[in-house]
């Protein structure tokens, strides 16, 4: 049984906290024509880019073929909506209160257009008959922040092919794996709360069916863009790292360590504008070392590389896009943009 997960759960109880708040921009009626129940967030809105980020995060080398068309904030104002945050916040505290940590935690959930509008008015219900049982048991499915991949490919797309994600908060408390094939729909003892695929690396988060109405709440909906068959020509180009190197997803914490959460935010808006294919790699880099500065940068690439025994000379490298620099090529750039 699991109950870990402090660091994400406190970035997800501030997510929460942020949910709660309606910005000050226009309110956004949503793609199905049922009121306010969404904002549609703007290009300047930070919430954006921090949904973007963890979503493109997630995807590795494969973000170019699910760009994000527009991401809608849940507004909990429609009908029984703020009710429900309300039970998931108090089920939240409970499970703390319970277990000393109920593990929240952020996820995925693949859906069709209609039943994301239904989640959004009525929230999560049982999924499906005992007959029907998923591998994992019955309940409702979900897929960890660093794996939105399975949410995108067990979303429906609609006529016009554009898929539909929401990113849930969701009360984990003590975990339990299920192994498959599995008919289990509860805790199987009263230690355990939720279900995994696997504990040691979930794939699969099962909040079981008398807890989805209470342990799930949905904060955004993501429209996207799918292309599962990506032809050869469309592979990026991949660089062996020859020197010490770090990929964004753990400069980026490292950085969030030293500098205000503005600038952070910033270096998350390039790196989302870069990944989108908006700027090139070497803007990429000099922008990112203007924010940061080299010797925090530096820092950062030591502390990493010796953890994974890198050679010598000093680079940065991002596996999700290919990103690659060494000092003779960080110098050259700098003498451009001075």
């Amino acid at each position: 049984m699991d109950g870990s997960g402090d660091d994400e759960s406190s970035s997800c109880e501030s997510c929460i906290s942020v949910s709660e708040t309606v910005m000050t921009s226009r309110a956004y009626v949503n793609p199905c024509s049922s009121g306010k129940l969404l904002k549609k967030l703007e290009e300047s809105d930070d919430e954006l880019i921090e949904v973007k980020h963890r979503f493109y995060s997630s995807l590795g080398k494969t973000t170019a073929d699910f760009p994000v068309l527009a991401v809608y904030k849940n507004l909990h104002a429609a009908g029984s909506s703020k009710a429900r945050l309300d039970a998931f916040q108090l089920c939240s505290e409970a499970m703390k209160q319970k277990r000393g940590n109920a593990n929240v935690r952020n996820a995925w959930y693949g859906s069709s257009k209609s039943e994301a509008l239904r989640i959004l008015l009525h929230g999560f219900e049982s999924c499906g008959a005992l007959e029907d049982s998923k591998p994992h048991g019955l309940g409702a499915y979900l897929s960890p922040l660093t794996n939105a991949i399975d949410s995108v490919v067990s979303s429906v797309p609609d006529g016009n092919g554009i898929r539909y994600l929401l990113l849930c908060c969701v009360i984990l408390g003590n975990t339990e794996e299920i192994h498959p094939p599995s008919h289990q729909l509860s805790p199987s003892t009263d230690e355990c709360d939720s279900g995994v695929d696997n504990q040691e690396a979930p794939r699969k988060y099962i909040i079981w069916p008398a807890q989805v109405k209470t342990h799930i709440s949905p904060l955004y909906v993501l429209s996207i863009k799918a292309n599962f068959q990506r032809g050869e020509s469309h592979n990026p180009r991949v660089w062996t790292p020859t020197s010490p190197w770090i990929p964004f997803s753990r400069l980026i914490p490292m950085l969030s360590a030293s500098l205000p959460a503005h600038k952070v935010c910033l270096i998350k808006r390039i790196h989302v504008a870069f990944l989108e294919r908006k700027i090139t790699r070497q803007q990429l880099i000099s922008r990112v070392r203007a924010l940061s500065g080299d010797e925090l940068l530096y820092v950062a690439i030591r502390v990493f590389g010796s953890k994974v025994r890198a050679p010598v000379r000093t680079a940065i490298r991002c596996f999700t896009c290919s990103v690659s620099i060494n000092c003779d090529e960080i110098r050259y750039i700098y003498r451009g943009f001075n």
